[in-house]
Formats: C-alpha cells, structure tokens, sequence
C-alpha cells in the first residue's frame, strides 16, 4: 500500500486509475476534481463507473486540500482540568489566491498535453467545478467536454456578485 504523503490523509492521494479493460480504439482520459473541504476520495465512485468502462482516470489533489486536522487537548491552568479536544482543520493551508488556482490549471493542462488520449473529458464538484471551467477555459482544445457540477466560483459573496462572476465567465 502507498504510504500518505506528509500531513495528507490516507485516503486523500492523488491517483491515476487505468482500466481494467483498455478501450479497443484510442485511449480515453477523465480528469475529476473533488469540491471544497473533500479530497481524490470524493470522487471515487464515478472514477471507478469510467475505469470499468475502458477510460483512464486522473484524480488531482487540488492545492492545499486532503491535510489531517491538527488534534490537541489542553489542561486549565486554574483547575487542572482537561478541557475537550479541540480540532483545528487545515483550511488555513488552503490557498486563498486565485493565481495559485490559475497556475494548478495549467499545470493540469500541461500534464494533458503530454497525454496520447484522443478523447478526454475533464470535471468537477463545487470548488472542482470552478477548476473545471478554469481548466477548459484555458485550453478548449484539449478537451472533449467539461462536467461542472454545483461550481464554487464565489463564496460568501451574495448572490448579485456571484451572477456577476457567471456571467463573466461565459
């Protein structure tokens, strides 16, 4: 078994699936991204519907995601006591630049350029959704179709804002 990288979480690495049964014509490729506060694992069942279906399938790690939460207990100074468990989760690691976005979905194109894949199809849920649009958006070329399921293009920013961004995008 893989070993976690440092900090992820087990379930949470990236992965490339190859078929089980390789498609008889040219090879086809499916790049998944998972939404905001999952992780590759998210993913997993219409990965593997595509894997048995003759497709190679690219699980990415989008940037900052899949950490562990930091777990600590404390003691109160005053009583001695232990106080709860308290759980600090990883979103501080998650970047908040949408360069650091831009630059990942290039690199996600970089990587599909050196594919022989003839057909490819790129998709994602929520925060995966906005690195789809992103990812095609870039390099309509290089794929068949876009999935955008529930894209994260803005949070916490009222809805006249977030129609704004729709509508910038197309």
């Amino acid at each position: 078994a893989a070993r976690a990288a440092e900090g992820l979480q087990e379930r949470c690495q990236p992965r490339i699936l190859a078929p089980e049964k390789p498609a008889r014509s040219s090879p086809r490729v499916a790049f998944l991204f998972h939404g905001f506060t999952a992780c590759p694992e998210q993913m997993r069942e219409p990965a593997r519907s595509l894997q048995l279906a003759g497709w190679y399938v690219v699980l990415p790690l989008l940037p900052g995601f899949g950490r562990e939460p930091n777990i600590s207990a404390s003691t109160d100074e005053d009583t001695k006591e232990s106080r709860p468990l308290v759980f600090t989760d990883f979103v501080d690691g998650i970047p908040k630049d949408t360069d650091d976005y831009v630059a990942f979905a290039t690199l996600i194109n970089e990587i599909r350029a050196e594919m022989s894949a003839t057909t490819a199809v790129v998709g994602g849920l929520s925060l995966g959704g906005a690195m789809t649009t992103e990812v095609a958006l870039q390099k309509p070329d290089h794929w068949d179709r876009a999935m955008i399921i529930n894209p994260a293009y803005a949070v916490n920013r009222g809805q006249d804002a977030m129609m704004t961004t729709v509508a910038e995008v197309y």
